[in-house]
């Protein structure tokens, strides 16, 4: 969502550790708490929200490209990647696809390895 923007200073400061657990494991947990959570206790809610949680991702991917292209710092590239990445994520969850969500876990797990190399 465009309230990402603490991740890219976040990513700077923290060491390669710790960026790898923020891009791979924190982001993703705030998906799966949303679906968990929220999906069962107001299901009509969600279809009604559905519509502006859509058109906020596609904010994110957006955002995240455009800004992500201008960056010099290494780290800085990865996290509006991660923004990016979190945006795409979100569309398919607004989608009230399953796979929207199983699929998180592919950029979770390129996040983790650009930072790691």
């Amino acid at each position: 969502f465009p309230f990402h923007t603490w991740l890219p200073d976040a990513h700077v400061e923290a060491p390669t550790a710790g960026s790898v657990i923020l891009a791979g494991i924190l982001l993703k947990l705030g998906c799966y708490g949303f679906l968990r959570v929220l999906l069962p206790i107001f299901p009509q809610a969600f279809h009604v929200y559905a519509p502006i949680v859509a058109i906020l991702a596609l904010i994110s991917i957006v955002y995240g490209a455009l800004v992500s292209m201008a960056q010099w710092d290494l780290k800085k590239l990865i996290a509006y990647s991660s923004v990016n990445h979190m945006g795409y994520v979100m569309l398919g969850v607004s989608a009230a696809a399953y796979a929207g969500f199983s699929m998180s876990t592919n950029p979770a797990v390129l996040d983790s390895a650009t930072i790691a190399v």
